[in-house]
C-alpha cells in the first residue's frame, strides 16, 4: 500500500496533539442518523407503518433540578450543581418529529399505538443509582423488554462491566434467573418507561387541538413515567400505584416538538426528596408513609426497599434486593452519580401475538462489531465472529444444517445472534464485511485502508475515544496510540 504521504500528513496533523486523558461526560448521547428497526417477531416481517419516523436516540440527561415556580412550571430552572438536590429531571431527545405512545393491548387495554400520531415512542431508561450492577434489575417477563436482552439485536455488546451479562445467542433469554447469561441483573433501580401498558391523557396541548401530536406542538400528559424496577414487588409494603408492591405513579411529563432542531423532547420533572415533593404540589413537606398515590418520592421509594430487603430470604427478587439491606437512602439522591443504559423503538401496525416492540435505537456508547464492550470494534473482535461461525457451522445450532461457511439464526426474529450485524438471520459473509481487518480500519467500508481512516482516528484521538486507543496504558492518548495506528495502517488488510 502506497502510504508514506498519508502517514506524513497524519504526523503533522498529530505534531501538536500531546496528551490526552479520557474524561466522563456528564450527558448520555447517541449518535443521530443510527435508528435501525429490529423486529422482534418470528420471522422478522411484521408490518410497521411505513409513515412511522423511527425513533432515533440522541441524548439522555438526568439532573438535579432547580424551578423558581415549580407548581406553575417545573420545566423552567436550572441544573442545580448541589449534592443533594430536591428535584430531579430527566430530558430525553429524539432526532425527528416522535409523538407520545398509546397501548398495545397488555393489562386489559386496547391495541391503539397511533393514537397520537403516526410515530408513536416506546422504551427504556434504566437507571443505576448506586452503581453497583448486583442490585438491581428486572425478572421475566419485564427482563425480556429491557436493554440487556435486547442490545445484542443491533450487533452491539454492552459498554463496561454490564457485557457478560447480555442475551448474544438464541436461547440465552430464558426465564432462569439462575442461568447464564443473567441479562435479568442489570443493576438497575428505576426506569423512565414508556411500555404501553398504560393510558397517556391529555393534560394540555397547543397547536390545532386534533389530538395528535405535530410538528413545532408541545404537550403536556400524565401516565406512570417513572417506575422503582418491578421485581422489587415482593420486598415492598406500598400501595396506591398500578398494583400493591410498585412504585409507579401517576405523573406529569412534556413532550416537546423543536422546529429548530427537528428534535422531539421528553421531559419529567420528579421529587427526589420530601422536600421536592411538597415543593411540586405546593404543599407542605409530608412525612415519608407507603401511599405512593400522595406525596412520591425517589427518597421514599428507596426508604421502602430499603425496609424490605432481606425479609424474604430465598426468594428470587430478594437477589435483587438484599444488597439495600442495612443502607441510607439518602446516600444515592445525587443524579449526578447515576449511571444509565438505553433502549427504544416503536410499534407493529398489526399486533402480534408474542411481539412488543420494534426496536429502533439504544445508548451509551456501544461501537457496532464491539463484542467484548470495550467501545471499539477491533481485529480481536473479528476474530471472534470468524470463530462463531466456525464453532457452529453445520451444527445443531445452525439453523440450516450444512456446513457453508455460515451460520443460520435458529427462530430469527424471536431469538437473534449478536454476530448478526446486518439483522438479515444469516452469520455470515455480509456481517464479516462489516468487521474492521485491522485496528486502523476505523471507517467503512472496512477492509479498505484510506484517508477517512486517518479522519476517523485523529476525530477518536481528539476525542479521547477507546476507537484511538491502541497503545498501552489504556486511557491515555499520545505518540505510543498514533504509532499503533501507523504500524496497523502500513500493514494493509489482508
Amino acid at each position: 500500500m502506497k502510504c508514506g504521504r498519508t502517514i506524513v500528513c497524519l504526523c503533522v496533523l498529530l505534531g501538536g496533539a500531546g496528551l490526552v486523558v479520557a474524561g466522563d461526560d456528564p450527558d448520555m448521547v447517541d449518535p443521530s442518523g443510527d435508528a435501525v428497526a429490529r423486529r422482534t417477531d418470528a420471522g422478522a416481517d411484521g408490518v410497521v407503518n411505513p409513515a412511522s419516523v423511527l425513533p432515533d436516540l440522541v441524548s439522555v440527561v438526568l439532573e438535579g433540578w432547580l424551578a423558581p415556580n415549580p407548581v406553575a412550571d417545573p420545566y423552567t430552572g436550572a441544573p442545580d450543581p448541589s449534592d443533594d438536590p430536591d428535584l430531579l429531571r430527566i430530558e430525553v431527545r429524539f432526532a425527528g418529529l416522535v409523538n407520545p405512545p398509546g397501548t398495545i393491548g397488555l393489562g386489559g387495554h386496547p391495541f391503539n399505538p397511533f393514537e397520537f400520531g403516526p410515530s408513536p415512542v416506546y422504551g427504556f431508561v434504566e437507571i443505576d443509582v448506586d452503581d453497583e450492577i448486583e442490585t438491581g434489575g428486572e425478572l421475566t417477563p419485564e427482563a425480556l423488554s429491557r436493554y440487556m436482552a435486547n442490545v445484542g439485536r443491533f450487533g452491539v455488546g454492552a459498554v463496561g462491566s454490564l457485557d457478560d451479562r447480555i442475551v448474544r445467542r438464541p436461547g440465552e433469554a430464558d426465564a432462569d434467573f439462575f442461568s447464564d447469561p443473567q441479562f435479568e441483573r442489570s443493576g438497575a433501580e428505576f426506569a423512565l418507561s414508556l411500555c404501553g401498558c398504560w393510558s397517556v391523557s391529555i393534560i394540555d396541548e397547543d397547536g390545532d387541538l386534533d389530538g395528535k401530536f405535530d410538528a413545532g406542538e408541545q404537550w403536556l400528559v400524565s401516565g406512570r413515567f417513572f417506575e422503582r424496577a418491578q421485581a422489587f414487588e415482593c420486598l415492598s409494603g406500598v400501595f396506591g400505584g398500578s398494583a400493591f408492591g410498585l412504585y409507579d405513579p401517576v405523573i406529569e411529563a412534556r413532550f416537546t416538538h423543536e422546529l429548530a432542531s427537528d428534535q422531539t423532547v421528553l421531559e419529567i420533572v420528579y421529587p427526589l426528596t420530601p422536600e421536592g415533593a411538597g415543593a411540586l404540589l405546593g404543599e407542605p413537606e409530608q412525612a415519608m408513609d407507603f401511599d405512593v398515590s400522595n406525596h412520591y418520592s425517589v427518597a421514599e421509594a428507596l426508604d421502602d426497599l430499603i425496609l424490605g430487603a432481606g425479609f424474604m430470604p430465598g426468594a428470587v427478587c430478594n437477589v435483587l434486593g438484599s444488597g439495600w439491606d442495612g443502607r441510607t437512602y439518602s446516600e444515592f439522591l445525587d443524579p449526578s452519580g447515576w449511571e444509565a443504559v438505553a433502549i427504544f423503538g416503536t410499534a407493529y401496525s398489526v399486533q402480534e401475538t408474542f411481539a412488543l416492540y420494534v426496536w429502533t435505537d439504544t445508548g451509551f456508547g456501544e461501537v457496532l462489531g464491539d463484542f467484548d464492550g470495550d467501545q471499539r470494534a477491533s481485529l480481536l473482535d473479528t476474530e471472534e465472529l470468524l470463530d462463531e461461525i466456525d464453532d457452529n457451522d453445520g451444527t445443531l445450532d445452525d439453523a440450516d444444517g450444512v456446513v457453508n461457511g455460515q451460520l443460520g439464526v435458529l427462530e430469527f426474529g424471536t431469538e437473534f445472534s449478536l454476530y448478526d450485524l446486518d439483522y438479515d438471520g444469516v452469520v455470515g459473509d455480509n456481517d464479516i464485511a462489516l468487521m474492521p481487518c485491522n485496528d486502523a480500519d476505523l471507517a467503512l467500508p472496512h477492509w479498505l485502508l484510506d484517508f477517512t481512516d486517518v479522519l476517523a482516528f485523529l476525530g477518536a484521538f481528539g476525542g479521547a475515544e477507546p476507537a484511538a486507543d491502541l497503545a498501552s496504558p489504556q486511557g491515555v492518548f499520545d505518540f505510543a496510540d498514533m504509532i499503533a495506528f501507523l504500524s496497523a495502517f502500513g500493514a494493509g488488510c489482508p
